[in-house]
């Protein structure tokens, strides 16, 4: 297996398409390598902190897109709280954008603003330090609130 570049593609974009719309790019990185005595891959998705097991390659993949897809759902599509329930939990998980304060504000007062939301801690765990690394992204549309 390769060695997995330690920067991963992981980010939250949010760009505003009409007065009560925002589309949410978002991009991870899903790291997966075989464990030992073990028919399975170990798989993590950094920055997002899911972990999970697949059978093989193409499996870890599916099953990343798809828990990555429950977790929008769930944040994204059914917050009671509109951009400030999301601004929040990004925040949690440890996203920053680059003018962080006052883009932030903006969101939690329900103002649609352009802002790309990217992790501001590394991935350091050893065991996925030969991982294979496999980049996903998609793309879903919120109603504000």
């Amino acid at each position: 297996m390769e060695t997995v570049d330690k920067k991963v593609n992981v980010y939250v974009a949010i760009t505003p398409v009409a007065s009560d719309k925002v589309d949410v790019r978002i991009g991870f990185s899903i790291l997966s390598y075989k464990q030992k005595g073990s028919d399975l891959l170990s798989c993590y998705i950094p920055a997002f902190d899911i972990n999970y097991s697949a059978a093989d390659i193409e499996a870890a993949n599916h099953k990343g897109v798809i828990l990555m897809r429950s977790f929008t759902d769930h944040f994204f599509m059914h917050t009671k709280n509109g951009l400030k329930g999301v601004v929040l939990e990004l925040h949690k998980l440890g996203f920053k954008t680059s003018d962080d304060m006052i883009t932030v504000k903006q969101l939690i007062n329900n103002n649609a603003v352009k802002a790309k939301f990217q992790p501001i801690k590394a991935y350091s765990g050893k065991e996925f330090s030969k991982a294979k690394k496999v980049d996903q992204e998609f793309e879903i549309q919120m109603a504000l609130a």
